[in-house]
């Protein structure tokens, strides 16, 4: 609808019932230059029930702005809904994944797991369990590292909220990464008033992918490793069949001697084989992803919770002080 006509009717009863006189004078003179009353009182009942319709949704309409402007008059003066959910469960979601990964590892293999690592006369799957357990609690330190620092970072957010001012929340709360990034953007906002994150946050990314390196690398590890048993036990059981070779028709024991040699050796590379992948590429891996996922998971929030909350207070007082030292160097040059 044009605004003209809104503003020629005024408020919405007025509106309706314009259109009601318009409308019925409209059509009942149109009518009547017709000649047919029939037809006349016919369109006026039609027009009449639509104009009815059209003030019950005009009432609705005004009832439910009242509702939403009361609303909305209710809600503090900083928005905080981001605040007020609760933090992801990091560390939940990666005992799931960790019970899921180890309790069909136990089911499908673990007879096997078992086997070759009583087994095993090479050492090499013991080597694989250490690194295994070594990069498990290596991942998991990594985890409680950031569902703590997530954690932290809404209830720091939550407290700047209530104490409404920066300078004495960077000095008595805990340090914490997102703190840590707070004072870095205050000595930015101190040279600049345009202060920006986008490096800071590039930084932060840096520093937290790199704790998660040594994980990766111990999955790789373990991987190599039993491919490397895989060799060792292939070597190892060739040199048990030269043995049984030799051994036919000569020397009974030592072609049993041979033959279990050659046995181990099949065994250990079969073995470290499947410890390698199963710890390595699966298991190590999936944890890994969980704990990357964790890590962008913080960043994300670290940058969203500084550009609602911090920034744009910053952004204010570093402008004001900028105005205020080019209206004292005005002042200065003037005088």
């Amino acid at each position: 609808m044009p605004l003209p006509f809104v503003a020629f009717w005024g408020t919405p009863g007025a509106l309706a019932g314009g259109l009601e006189r318009s409308i019925t004078r409209e059509n009942f003179t149109s009518a009547s230059h017709q000649g047919n009353a029939h037809q006349c009182k016919r369109t006026g009942r039609v027009f009449r029930k639509r104009i009815v319709k059209l003030q019950s949704k005009i009432n609705l309409t005004r009832h439910h702005g009242t509702n939403n402007m009361s609303t909305s008059e209710a809600k503090p003066a900083i928005a905080s809904d981001g605040i007020d959910r609760p933090p992801v469960g990091i560390l939940v979601w990666w005992l799931i994944y960790a019970s899921v990964m180890v309790g069909a590892a136990v089911i499908f293999c673990g007879r096997m797991i078992l086997t070759g690592l009583s087994t095993d006369s090479s050492g090499l799957c013991a080597l694989l369990g250490l690194l295994f357990t070594v990069g498990i609690i290596k991942n998991l330190s990594d985890v409680l590292y950031v569902d703590r620092e997530l954690k932290l970072a809404y209830s720091q957010v939550k407290e700047l909220l209530q104490i409404n001012k920066l300078t004495p929340f960077l000095r008595q709360a805990e340090p914490s990464l997102l703190k840590e990034h707070m004072s870095n953007l205050v000595r930015i906002s101190m040279r600049d008033h345009d202060v920006t994150q986008d490096n800071l946050v590039a930084l932060l990314q840096v520093r937290l992918v790199s704790r998660t390196r040594l994980t990766d690398v111990i999955a790789g590890l373990l991987v190599t490793v039993g491919l490397i048993g895989t060799i060792v036990g292939l070597i190892s059981s060739i040199g048990g069949l030269g043995s049984a070779m030799q051994a036919v028709g000569q020397d009974k024991a030592e072609l049993l001697s041979g033959m279990r040699e050659v046995l181990s050796g099949m065994g250990t590379a079969f073995y470290t084989t499947l410890l390698g992948s199963l710890f390595g590429s699966v298991i190590l891996k999936v944890l890994s992803s969980v704990a990357d996922q964790a890590i962008d998971e913080l960043i994300a929030r670290i940058a969203e919770l500084s550009e609602v909350y911090v920034l744009p207070l910053l952004r204010v007082t570093a402008r004001r002080r900028s105005s205020g030292s080019n209206q004292n160097r005005e002042s200065d040059e003037q005088s």
